[in-house]
């Protein structure tokens, strides 16, 4: 789903999670179903708690973008988690695809386009 460069950064201590993203080309960068005309680029972060079987849940995303043959400009998406937590945490990048029909936006669901994964993950500490 997603070829394109990007880099990562998780700090525990500042509770900072960031993705960054160079230019890149929409349509040769992104696999997307078919029809798809736009998408948005989600970044989040879940903070675990196993004991008390709770979870914090923190997330970014882009406006819609154009899927097309356009070079995109970078951009950053920022996230936090709580600074110093003590609880595992999960640091997840994600796309979602859209058709625009008559200036209406649907989301696109194809169960052969899976586009979420976790890109950085931490255990809990003492």
């Amino acid at each position: 789903i997603c070829v394109m460069p990007f880099y990562s950064t998780s700090d525990r201590d500042t509770g900072k999670l960031s993705v960054q993203f160079p230019e890149f080309v929409p349509s040769t960068s992104l696999v997307g179903p078919p029809g798809a005309t736009h998408f948005r680029i989600i970044t989040s972060a879940a903070e675990l708690d196993f004991e008390k079987n709770k979870y914090m849940l923190n997330e970014s995303r882009t406006p819609s973008l154009l899927y097309d043959d356009a070079e995109s400009a970078g951009f950053t998406l920022d996230i936090s988690i709580t600074p110093n937590t003590k609880q595992a945490f999960i640091h997840l990048l994600g796309v979602e695809f859209y058709q625009e029909v008559n200036g209406k936006m649907y989301l696109l669901h194809d169960s052969s386009f899976v586009p979420l994964g976790v890109i950085h993950a931490e255990s809990a500490v003492a």
